[in-house]
């Protein structure tokens, strides 16, 4: 497929090697460029209030899964080791609460 992709194929000719290998991909010359789209926050863990948190402070998340809020929990510890939090499953969910 890279050869092909080196040697200049027609599009048409990608577009049939990106159905082949079962790819999502479309080459690079069928995107549309566009200008001025503003960029969407990427923040996970600003869904939820733990830099407003003070040790002892907890938060549940009606219906969350642990471990999507463990990893956003994760990220935010990258750059402020100095705050730990604890997680649980609980009766409706799961609860977050700040232990340091």
């Amino acid at each position: 497929m890279l050869k092909a992709l080196e040697e200049e194929t027609p599009i048409q000719e990608c577009e049939a090697m990106v159905r082949v290998v079962g790819l999502e991909k479309k080459p690079s010359g069928l995107y549309q460029i566009e200008k001025g789209i503003p960029l969407p926050s990427g923040c996970k863990s600003c869904l939820y209030p733990l830099k407003d948190m003070e040790v002892g402070d907890s938060f549940l998340v009606e219906g969350g899964v642990d471990k999507n809020i463990r990893g956003s929990i994760s990220n935010w510890k990258k750059k402020r080791p100095e705050m730990k939090f604890a997680v649980r499953n609980v009766e409706g969910g799961v609860r977050v609460w700040r232990v340091a």
